[in-house]
């Protein structure tokens, strides 16, 4: 993936050589599917309950060639998940905040003010770990530095205005890393998410 990466953003300098560049800046909603397999540590039950609506703003360059277009982005994304602890005597229910850079780089057609377009992206993490603890066990959550994924998504162009709904996967586990008690666990899905987002070029 990293070499995927490297590669777009290589194809990425030497197409925008020779097309159309325009700049611009969005923001928008996202909400994520975190749902997955409980982990499940002698008595202590660890799930993912459910995800907030997370935000992102950032900005965008665009550069086009006929129909083909290439956009590399740099986004600020946050998200807050609830996490249920259940020790069978009691249930506990803890909030974390994601807080990511992510970087993705779009190819794809524009026909008319239609876009569709895919491509990767990489996350980089700027949260700290954070730990959660129910009676005395600890639950800590550490955090990989830089992980890689994909999206893949419509937009829509209406004079400077950009409107994009997107889908993201993630090639890692919602779970990689979860340690109980310093035993690791891991939960089964990879999380994804939709997002939709407005964004004005200059």
């Amino acid at each position: 993936m990293k070499k995927l990466i490297l590669f777009a953003t290589l194809f990425a300098m030497t197409f925008t050589a020779s097309a159309q560049v325009k700049f611009g800046l969005k923001a928008g909603i996202s909400t994520s599917d975190l749902s997955g397999q409980d982990a499940i540590q002698d008595n202590l039950t660890v799930k993912l309950k459910d995800a907030d609506y997370g935000m992102h703003f950032g900005a965008f360059m665009r550069a086009q060639a006929g129909i083909l277009f290439i956009q590399p982005e740099v986004t600020f994304n946050s998200l807050t998940a609830n996490y249920e602890v259940d020790n069978f005597s009691s249930k506990d229910v803890f909030k974390e905040k994601y807080s990511n850079l992510d970087i993705p780089v779009l190819v794809g057609l524009k026909l008319g003010p239609l876009r569709v377009g895919a491509g990767p992206v990489a996350h980089l993490n700027i949260g700290k770990e954070s730990n959660l603890a129910a009676n005395g066990i600890v639950v800590s959550q550490n955090y990989e530095k830089l992980t890689f994924g994909y999206q893949a998504g419509l937009g829509l162009d209406i004079w400077r205005l950009n409107f994009d709904l997107r889908y993201e996967g993630n090639f890692n586990k919602v779970g990689d890393n979860l340690e109980v008690g310093g035993t690791q666990l891991n939960l089964s899905k990879n999380a994804s998410r939709m997002m939709f987002s407005v964004g004005f070029t200059f």
